[in-house]
């Protein structure tokens, strides 16, 4: 709509009370709208006629803005740009739900200025009353939605009278086919879907949200086969306009369990049953314990080692270790792991087997395994009869071999300390192999 005075202006902010108002930085403001809440300042090249039609059509994907009807309203255009632009600025993101735009014009209904409109308290009492108003005694609607829409059919009588009595005529029906109170109670918790889907434009959604989306669109099909058997065309053009969306309505349902916390870092949103990984997630979480178990006997069977244990620690966290460390025991796990898997070896033989005096000299191996030399991909760097000193000093001799010499690559490699190193190489000075 584009008043044509002030006047208009000001009874069209009556009708409308919006909660901000944007205005050129340069524009000298009325009397009425000086103290008026919400009043936000914007640059005055947001409202250039050009600016305007270029991001309206970029955004609703158009050449031109002829299909809307307001080709011949430029005060109307800008002001539809500049508030476009400040959604912009305030959401930080693509507002994908806003398609076009509706053309209103003054003829098409009744014309009230802002003093008439305050003494016919339609949604304003002058007491201050709420309840007391037009709106706040016809308004027993049972979703926001319907609320909002009475309000502006009560805020902009149409003049067309055709219009009129197909809203009478689709009333008078349901109230003699005794519809009335089945279909309130149908739309009843049904929640705001028109901000619901705001919100899911914006992603902004929480998880009740989308509930209360998936419940609505679950009572959609009995809704609609209602509106089916009653006689009239308003109320038949609405139905057959609606869209159930049975593929959107069986997938919330499917993903969301039946009363989700308000937020999402909750957690509890998802149903157990719509994601194989998630419900495997949530069994390690909740049932860690029986899990490390399964897993100890799983280990257990693999190696052959019947006092393989699992454990953790605040330094390496979990791992797996052998009770015993004979040469047969060390014998099974070199010719299980080597040549093999050199994560797992890290997990069992290197972690565990590899002793001196009770203490372990090898704590973990590096993650980049591509550092590893290359003799740790053969099975005769461990041979079967090989005690537990001799298998530590050839490991760590053949790793100082790999980096020629170089003590601190062999530390790191090894994931032990420097001077842990030189300790163990002080040891072996003097001794044999075979000692």
């Amino acid at each position: 709509m584009q008043p044509d005075s002030l006047e208009a202006v000001h009874a069209e902010l009556e009708r409308l009370q919006p909660a901000e108002l944007l205005v050129p930085e340069t524009l000298a403001p009325p009397p009425w709208l000086r103290d008026r809440p919400g009043v936000r300042s914007r640059p005055p090249w947001h409202f250039e006629l050009d600016t305007a039609q270029r991001l309206l059509c970029r955004q609703f994907g158009t050449r031109d803005l002829a299909g809307f009807g307001c080709e011949t309203l430029p005060a109307a255009i800008r002001a539809a740009g500049c508030l476009l632009q400040y959604v912009h600025d305030t959401q930080r993101s693509a507002v994908p739900h806003l398609r076009g735009l509706i053309t209103e014009r003054r003829d098409e209904t009744l014309i009230l200025d802002a003093a008439t409109r305050r003494n016919l308290e339609i949604e304003t009492s002058l007491a201050g009353r709420p309840e007391h108003t037009l709106a706040g005694l016809l308004d027993r609607h049972a979703t926001p939605m319907g609320s909002r829409l009475l309000r502006r059919w009560l805020q902009r009588p149409l003049r067309d009278r055709q219009v009129r009595e197909l809203r009478l005529h689709a009333i008078a029906a349901l109230i003699d086919g005794g519809l009335f109170e089945p279909l309130h109670e149908q739309l009843r918790g049904s929640g705001d879907v028109e901000r619901i889907l705001a919100r899911v434009a914006l992603r902004s959604a929480r998880p009740r949200d989308l509930a209360l989306l998936r419940d609505a669109l679950l009572r959609l099909p009995g809704l609609l086969a209602t509106l089916q058997t009653v006689d009239s065309p308003r109320l038949g053009a609405l139905a057959a306009a609606c869209d159930p969306h049975p593929e959107v309505a069986a997938r919330l349902e499917a993903a969301l369990v039946e009363a989700p916390p308000v937020l999402i870092r909750d957690g509890g949103v998802i149903a157990g049953g719509f994601d194989a990984e998630l419900d495997e997630l949530r069994a390690l979480g909740e049932n860690a314990e029986q899990y490390l178990l399964d897993l100890e006997t799983r280990e257990r069977e693999r190696t052959g080692l019947n006092t393989l244990k699992v454990g953790y620690n605040r330094v390496h966290g979990y791992y797996s270790t052998p009770q015993e460390t004979s040469t047969d025991a060390l014998a099974r796990l070199t010719a299980y792991h080597w040549p093999g898997n050199v994560r797992e070896l890290k997990h069992t033989l290197l972690r565990a087997a590899i002793m001196n005096r009770g203490r372990p000299c090898v704590e973990r191996l590096p993650d980049d395994f591509e550092r590893l030399p290359a003799w740790a991909s053969s099975a005769d760097a461990l041979m079967p009869g090989m005690s537990i000193r001799e298998v530590e000093r050839s490991l760590i001799e053949k790793t100082l071999e790999h980096f020629a010499g170089n003590r601190k690559m062999t530390a790191e490699a090894l994931g032990v300390s420097l001077k842990t190193l030189y300790n163990r190489l002080k040891d072996y000075e003097g001794s044999s192999p075979e000692e």
